[in-house]
């Protein structure tokens, strides 16, 4: 399923909620996205879920991942922007 665009009553609803229009802008541009994520995270459910014990296993390995991505999360944010921008402008 791929999301072009928001449903009318949605955007009419977030307006009346005074959300700002860029906000709005932004979220509907990124409904193609957090479509793909859904699906995805479909795809992973029963994977992750027969895994579980060994997931468990590796929560030692996990929390020293996570603490690097910790570390490079300000720097992964500072240039989503720019890589969005770039993906942009290959794309048209």
């Amino acid at each position: 399923m791929v999301v072009e665009s928001m449903n009318g009553f949605l955007r009419i609803a977030l307006e009346l909620a005074r959300v700002p229009s860029n906000d709005i802008a932004d979220l509907e541009k990124n409904l193609p996205a957090m479509a793909r994520l859904c699906k995805l995270a479909k795809q992973l459910e029963p994977i992750i879920t027969r895994n579980q014990a060994m997931i468990e296993a590796m929560d030692p390995d996990i929390k020293r991942a996570l603490s690097v991505v910790k570390e490079a999360w300000p720097d992964i944010v500072a240039v989503t922007p720019t890589v969005q921008e770039f993906v942009t402008w290959i794309n048209s």
